[in-house]
């Protein structure tokens, strides 16, 4: 599946797996990609709400090349992690409704460890989610066997901002839906 184009001849799967990579790392963590050890959750929180100004404070983990995928272009992403939410804010290259006509797939490693969930790209993806499908699959590590669950939106606690198309969206999670697949 490497190098194999997930929307409709667009976006390359390692261009985005590089930056999920440093998603990976960040989860792994002992500070869980937290921005200050003494920050509580609600200084942490950032308000899904398609307004991005919560974000300025933030470096991004990720910064690919721009026009290296076409039409959808991973960017910058920039991630956010508190004891209950995975919070992103990414940047693509073309104008897109997150929510359809897409096949744009977000996979995310929570453990930091390549033998659990999905082997994908090199990593152990717990969560993966298509974006344009509306649905995502959860992998949790059954002892010798992965464990393969098919999710929607609600099972995983996902609210995505805007709802309508854009160049950049910040989409969230529920953590305990990485950790326990």
């Amino acid at each position: 599946m490497s190098g194999t184009p997930l929307a409709t001849g667009a976006l390359r799967l390692p261009a985005a797996l590089s930056a999920l990579a440093a998603v990976s790392a960040l989860l792994a963590s002992p500070a869980l990609g937290l921005t200050a050890s003494h920050a509580t959750d609600a200084e942490l929180r950032t308000a899904v709400d398609g307004c991005f100004a919560d974000w300025s404070e933030i470096q991004p983990v990720h910064a690919d090349p721009a026009t290296d995928g076409s039409p959808i272009d991973l960017g910058r992403v920039w991630v956010r992690s508190d004891s209950e939410r995975l919070t992103l804010l990414f940047e693509i290259g073309a104008d897109v409704n997150l929510q359809s006509g897409n096949e744009l797939t977000l996979y995310v490693d929570g453990d930091g460890d390549v033998s659990t969930g999905h082997t994908v790209e090199g990593i152990g993806a717990e969560l993966s989610w298509t974006f344009g499908k509306r649905k995502g699959t959860l992998w949790s590590d059954g002892g010798r066997k992965s464990i393969e669950k098919e999710v929607k939106q609600s099972d995983v606690g996902l609210i995505q901002a805007p709802t309508v198309s854009s160049t950049r969206f910040e989409v969230s999670f529920l953590r305990w839906s990485l950790d326990h697949g």
